[in-house]
């Protein structure tokens, strides 16, 4: 695999305040919020299942800072990356991965501030898409 040069998953400028709005939405009952990386993800994934990236980003130097990706964080990035372009070669290229995770956290924190304007019915609606979704799952497994 090649060796990355990147320091972020970067956000796109214009997006920044929209991940901050999605962590104070997802705040728990203490008040805690989710990390960065935490939010960047569900953007990311929130976009691949509905279909929707961006077709750039304007790269604002900060984001989750790749050195903090798990195992598991860089699989995830890989699975949607393997989904899209169907050829297991392209996965030794990582910053294309990182590229296409970064397309779909934009896409995917788009709709999340649509639907972050209905305050009251975003936390039910988007608990209501986890729990569909984490059924389907159960029932691929099982």
């Amino acid at each position: 695999m090649a060796k990355t040069s990147r320091t972020f998953l970067e956000f796109d400028t214009s997006s920044r305040e929209l991940f901050a709005q999605l962590a104070k939405s997802l705040a728990g009952p203490s008040g805690e919020t989710p990390k960065n990386k935490d939010v960047f993800f569900i953007a990311m994934a929130w976009g691949h299942q509905h279909g929707v990236k961006a077709k750039s980003i304007k790269k604002s130097g900060t984001g989750v800072r790749i050195e903090y990706l798990k195992d598991e964080d860089r699989a995830l990035i890989a699975a949607i990356h393997l989904a899209e372009c169907g050829n297991l070669d392209e996965l030794l290229e990582e910053d294309k991965g990182f590229e296409l995770a970064e397309l779909f956290a934009e896409g995917g924190i788009r709709l999340l501030a649509e639907e972050m304007k209905n305050p009251g019915q975003f936390g039910e609606a988007f608990a209501a898409e986890i729990a569909t979704q984490a059924r389907g799952l159960a029932e691929v497994e099982a």
